[in-house]
């Protein structure tokens, strides 16, 4: 049983609903360019065909359906007015994690926030807060996505092209490891571990812009 069928299963069996939510919280400072941040999270999330599916299940199991989903809006939190403006940040943020959060459920799998600490003479400061279901990503895949999006955001603010896609797409996956069993893009949830592995096969350069240098902070559900 693979690690992504194992998470899967035991996604419809846990009786803490949040079980699985995998999130991380990066503090950023400076001259941060809001526009093109936004666009360079929208565009990361698009690359990533495991961001971008749905799943589900029926007769035959488990099943994830690539280009199904849409790129999910960055929410923006302001807590700038706030007695203790990080305190109110890391509540919101623990609060998004501790609430139910399962594969059939309502809740989207992919949420991104850009939680607002103050502004002072043009400098800003801020964590961007992401959070996913753990079977969408593991933690190599989210380190890579996460770096891709720093460095679309570096191209951006600089006025450059943005780099090549460097992840492979599931299709391209597929045809070299799962054979085509029907003309959708139906994968068995049991491939995923094996996939998410081969789409972030490359490592992307981070950029070392001033703007996107920060202070990780790791959040898990309890």
């Amino acid at each position: 049983m693979s690690t992504q069928q194992g998470i899967w299963f035991a996604d419809q069996v846990a009786t803490r609903r949040n079980a699985y939510v995998i999130a991380h919280a990066i503090e950023l400072s400076g001259m941060i360019d809001l526009a093109h941040l936004e666009e360079a999270i929208g565009l990361g999330l698009s690359e990533a065909d495991t961001v971008m599916a749905q799943y589900g299940e029926d007769e035959t199991g488990a099943w994830q359906m690539t280009h199904a989903g849409s790129v999910p809006p960055v929410d923006h939190i302001d807590v700038s007015t706030e007695a203790d403006p990080e305190a109110a940040a890391r509540r919101f943020m623990q609060e998004d994690i501790d609430a139910d959060l399962d594969v059939n459920g309502k809740r989207p799998l992919c949420y991104q926030a850009l939680i607002h600490l103050g502004d002072s003479g043009g400098n800003k400061r801020l964590f961007w807060y992401q959070r996913y279901h753990h079977v969408m990503l593991d933690g190599f895949s989210f380190t890579a996505l996460t770096r891709r999006v720093a460095d679309i955001y570096s191209a951006l603010s600089e006025g450059h092209a943005v780099t090549a896609f460097p992840f492979r797409s599931v299709s391209e996956v597929i045809e070299e490891r799962v054979p085509m069993r029907c003309p959708k893009l139906v994968l068995q949830i049991a491939n995923i571990g094996a996939l998410i592995a081969a789409i972030f096969h490359r490592k992307p350069r981070l950029r070392s812009a001033a703007d996107m240098k920060g202070t990780g902070i790791s959040f898990c559900a309890p």
